[in-house]
C-alpha cells in the first residue's frame, strides 16, 4: 500500500492505492461520528464521481471520514484491456471488499460501522456487499436493480437504452473483450439541468468525470445482476431517485419496496452528486442518518 497526504486545508485529504485500486479519504480536523462513509462508483465513473459526496461529509461540522476509489480498470486503478475485459462483477463485489477492510485496517471502522452509497450499477455492488459483510446504513443513488426485479418488469421496461440492437452490440463487445467507453453525448444524460459550461469546460471538468468500462459488468447490470436477499440486509437503507432520472423513478421506489427502505425523490438526474442541487440532498442524507443509526 503506497500513500501520500497533502495538507492544504482541512480536512486531511488522503490519496493513495491499496493493491492496485486507487482511493482518496477525507478526514475531518475532528472525527464527529465513529462511523466512516465508503462511496461505491456506477458504471463508466472513477473515483472523482464520489468526491462531492467525500468532501461534504468530511466538512468539519458533519465531522465523518470518508473515501471514494475506482474499481479495477477507472480512473488511478487501470489494468491492461486484455485484464480489464475479463473483469466480472464478483471482481468489482472484491474491490469494495478490499476497500472496506482498508476503512477497519487504517481507520479502525469495521463494516458494520460503515455508512455504504452506491450509484446506479454501484449500488448493487452496495447492496451485496452490505448482504455480506454487514453495513451500519445503506445509501442508495438512482441505484440499478437487483436480480428479482429485473427479473419482475425485464431490463428493455427498466431501461429505455436497452432494445435487441443495443444487447446485441453489448455481447458482441463481451466476445471481442471490447472495453465500452461512454459517448460523450451520453454524459449530458446525467443532468436534469445542464451546467453552463458542460460544452466550454467539458474536457477539463466533466470529461475526467468518466472512465471505459469492463464489457460484461457492463452487460449484466441491465439483463444479470446480482440477486440481493433483502432480509440479509439488516442495517437502515435509504433509497433515493430523481424525477428527472432516464430511468422512471417508479423503479426505484419499487426498489424501496424491496428493501423496506426509506424512501426520497428529488429534481435531479441520474447522477445528484454532479447536480447543483446536491448539497441540500446530501444535508439531507445526514440527517436521515443522524436519526436512523445509533
Amino acid at each position: 500500500m503506497t500513500e501520500e497526504r497533502e495538507r492544504i486545508s482541512t480536512p486531511d485529504r488522503r490519496r493513495g492505492k491499496v493493491g492496485n485500486l486507487y482511493f482518496e479519504a477525507l478526514v475531518p480536523p475532528e472525527i464527529i461520528h465513529k462511523e466512516a462513509v465508503l462511496f461505491v462508483l456506477g458504471t463508466g465513473m472513477n473515483y472523482r464521481s464520489g468526491l462531492s459526496i467525500a468532501e461534504f461529509f468530511a466538512r468539519p461540522e458533519n465531522g465523518y471520514r470518508a473515501l471514494t476509489f475506482s474499481l479495477r480498470g477507472h480512473e488511478g486503478s487501470e489494468m491492461e484491456d486484455s485484464e480489464f475485459a475479463k473483469t466480472t462483477p464478483d471482481d468489482y463485489l472484491r474491490d469494495v471488499g478490499t476497500m472496506s477492510s482498508y476503512l477497519n485496517q487504517e481507520f479502525g471502522v469495521d463494516s458494520k460501522d460503515q455508512i455504504v452509497m452506491g450509484h446506479s450499477s454501484g449500488g448493487l455492488w452496495a447492496m451485496k456487499h452490505a448482504e455480506q459483510s454487514g453495513a451500519k446504513a445503506l445509501i442508495l443513488l438512482s441505484s440499478a436493480l437487483p436480480k428479482e426485479l429485473i427479473e419482475k418488469f425485464g431490463p428493455e421496461v427498466v431501461y429505455p437504452k436497452i432494445n435487441t440492437a443495443k444487447l446485441a452490440s453489448m455481447r458482441q463487445e463481451v466476445k471481442e473483450g471490447k472495453i465500452y467507453t461512454k459517448p460523450r453525448s451520453r454524459l449530458k444524460e446525467y443532468f436534469s439541468d445542464l451546467p453552463p459550461d458542460f460544452d466550454t469546460a467539458f474536457d477539463e471538468k466533466y470529461a475526467p468525470l468518466i472512465s471505459p468500462e469492463a464489457p460484461i459488468p457492463h452487460l449484466e447490470t441491465y439483463i444479470n445482476p446480482p440477486s440481493i436477499e433483502s432480509a440479509k440486509i439488516k442495517c437502515p437503507t435509504l433509497v433515493i431517485g430523481g424525477t428527472k432520472d432516464v430511468i422512471d423513478p417508479r423503479f426505484f421506489r419499487e426498489l424501496a419496496g424491496y428493501l423496506g427502505a426509506d424512501y426520497r425523490e428529488y429534481l435531479v438526474g441520474h447522477a445528484m452528486m454532479f447536480e447543483r442541487t446536491w448539497p441540500e440532498i446530501a444535508q439531507e442524507i445526514k440527517e436521515w442518518l443522524e436519526k436512523n443509526i445509533k
